[in-house]
């Protein structure tokens, strides 16, 4: 097992560190001095280098020279539990949703509250793809594709070089479970009574940003309400990848103990994005889109496990 570091800061301004590993645990405190005298350089060292800062419910990962204005990468825990994934066969708009089953989510984890953003994006991999329109630091990332973010060398690879913790895409499962709350309803703040097209729908436009009320794009991400669990912009704005492969019927199969791969061989995205009208956006939509695909109206979060699994 991998140690873990993460770095805590304390209302009296030392910043304790947690090394995690092979089932100990070892706090190491470093005294931030007030006034004029300066830090020695093996505590700059330390406060410098990237590492996690934790909280009760939330893990925020603390990059050096990270913009001012930007925000940071920020994951909230998600407790583990049941719920129903799916969409009844009533629920207007379902189209190819998986049918109704229950799933459990067996282990509590963290996941970022809100879609990676450029400024992240940036920081983690020191530029953008050539096809990447720059609007500003708090704008979502899109133009990757999957494997950009999740193969060798990848967003993700990247982040997980920092040793600070391993870091993946959500699969569905969570994902849906995150967006829900612990709603059973078509959108986590609801459902409609009517079929809203891209006309006006004053509920929806305090949670979702989607054809009716985008701007010929996204917005920063954190811009309207979140849902109950605290996650910004699971409804609209992006559609977000996933981890598994898409295949909306259930139970998934396996081949061998690895992910089942569906002919074409796509991966799943969720959410919903500015350009389409609510029923895209709904917390049961499925779609699925190649991996080397690289699009405008696709970006990402991510998702951290407590505790490596045994």
């Amino acid at each position: 097992m991998n140690p873990i570091t993460r770095a805590i800061k304390f209302k009296n301004g030392s910043i304790s560190t947690l090394l995690v590993a092979f089932g100990i645990s070892l706090f190491i405190t470093i005294p931030i001095f007030a006034g004029s005298k300066p830090a020695n350089h093996s505590q700059r060292q330390e406060i410098d280098r990237p590492h996690l800062f934790t909280e009760s419910e939330t893990v925020t990962i603390v990059l050096p020279e990270f913009p001012e204005d930007a925000r940071p990468i920020k994951l909230r825990r998600i407790q583990k539990g049941d719920f129903v994934m799916g969409a009844p066969e009533t629920e207007m708009g379902r189209l190819g949703d998986s049918p109704q089953h229950e799933v459990e989510i067996e282990q509590d984890f963290f996941i970022s509250e809100t879609e990676i953003t450029a400024a992240q994006w940036r920081a983690i991999m020191r530029g953008f793809p050539d096809e990447f329109v720059f609007r500003g630091n708090n704008y979502p990332m899109c133009s990757v594709s999957w494997f950009e973010i999740a193969s060798s060398q990848g967003f993700l690879d990247e982040l997980n070089s920092l040793e600070i913790g391993t870091f993946r895409l959500p699969n569905e499962e969570e994902w849906e479970y995150a967006c829900r709350a612990g709603t059973e309803t078509a959108f986590s703040f609801g459902s409609y009574d009517t079929t809203p097209d891209c006309s006006a729908w004053s509920l929806a436009d305090k949670y979702m940003v989607w054809c009716a009320n985008s701007k010929d794009g996204p917005n920063p991400v954190g811009s309207l309400l979140p849902n109950g669990f605290g996650l910004f912009d699971m409804h609209g704005n992006l559609y977000e990848w996933c981890e598994n492969w898409y295949d909306h019927t259930w139970p998934r199969p396996n081949v061998g103990g690895q992910s089942h791969y569906p002919t074409p061989r796509r991966k799943a995205v969720r959410g919903g994005c500015w350009k389409l009208d609510a029923h895209f956006c709904r917390c049961a939509s499925e779609m699925g889109y190649f991996p080397t695909l690289r699009s405008e109206l696709i970006g990402f979060r991510i998702v951290l496990d407590p505790e490596p699994p045994d």
